[in-house]
């Protein structure tokens, strides 16, 4: 897919008594990365150098941590079995073991030698349950040693850091925005939203069964990540049947449970990235129950029946009447 890049920068024609009010300029850019559409939008003094440097760390990022780079960080770890990786990501891929436990198994960065057996993107057959069972030893957050700043595969692990990068990158771009003291900022890494600024905004939640851009409710809030995860857009269909894109690590075949939508609302978009998926895989109980056992994130869930499930406080109002309160 080529690379297409959007950039507009607005300077309002507000001048008084001489002065630009600079705080008010905005920039906002998109571009395919991370296979996905990333699209980061400010508003301040230094927007224009925020939202730049946040896409030079994007893009650095991703040539260090790729599985599709053949000389990243992880490709050479995957091919080898062992590597020594940079600071950022051994811390992540830390989290990452973390999370499995968090999640009861349900995240699982080594899920990789499943999701090639699977071939989402190219499908044209199910795997069978021997090709399963033979895969099946090299998934699991056991089959990964960190030791100081390197990082060793056992039983011909491989890993795709995949699950979280795009959460990890939306803390990292917030993170960037507030140290450039932006007065607002939004930054969306393909569904994985930042929201900043001194204002509650909303930010809405995709309808699991309607066109792209057609929402079922709106969590308000601010300074807030809003991940959400589903089968609703990268899927596969044979036979009548669809297969999407997520695959369980407890049974390694495409998560069938009953969640059409999971949405994490937290501080830490890495965190929410991962729980997000691990709700898909898990279902709806067994989701609630992992998000209202950790401290700092919150849920809204749509299971495939249009009921909503939400976890503690979560400021968030339905507007699709096809859609009703679970209890």
């Amino acid at each position: 897919m080529k690379k297409k890049i959007l950039l507009f920068c607005i300077v309002p024609a507000l001048i008084l008594t001489g002065a630009v009010f600079s705080q008010n300029v905005s920039c906002s850019e998109t571009k395919f990365m991370l296979d996905t559409y990333v699209t980061l939008t400010a508003r301040g003094f230094n927007a224009k150098k925020a939202v730049s440097e946040c896409f030079d760390e994007i893009k650095n990022f991703e040539q260090k941590s790729s599985v599709y780079i053949s000389d990243s960080e992880i490709s050479r770890l995957n091919e080898t079995g062992e590597n020594t990786l940079s600071d950022e990501l051994l811390r992540l891929v830390s989290n990452a073991k973390i999370y499995t436990s968090e999640t009861d198994g349900a995240f699982d960065i080594t899920v990789k030698p499943l999701a090639d057996l699977w071939n989402i993107k190219n499908f044209t057959r199910v795997p069978t349950e021997a090709e399963i069972a033979e895969t099946m030893p090299k998934i699991g957050a056991d089959n990964i040693e960190i030791s100081e700043n390197s990082v060793r595969l056992k039983n011909g692990a491989q890993i795709d850091l995949g699950g979280a990068a795009k959460g990890y990158l939306a803390d990292k771009c917030a993170q960037i925005m507030q140290k450039h003291r932006v007065k607002s900022a939004i930054c969306d890494l393909g569904g994985n939203i930042y929201a900043l600024g001194e204002k509650n905004i909303k930010i809405g939640l995709q309808n699991p069964n309607g066109a792209r851009g057609e929402y079922f409710g709106y969590i308000e809030g601010k300074n807030i990540s809003v991940v959400t995860s589903g089968g609703y857009e990268r899927f596969a269909e044979l036979d009548g049947k669809k297969y999407i894109h997520i695959i369980s690590p407890l049974n390694g075949k495409c998560a069938e449970s009953d969640v059409a939508s999971a949405s994490i609302i937290g501080k830490s978009s890495e965190k929410c990235d991962a729980f997000a998926t691990a709700v898909c895989v898990l279902g709806v109980e067994k989701g609630l129950e992992i998000v209202r056992a950790e401290d700092g994130i919150e849920c809204v869930i749509a299971d495939k029946n249009g009921c909503v499930y939400t976890s503690g406080n979560v400021n968030f109002k339905i507007t699709d009447e096809n859609f009703t309160r679970g209890n």
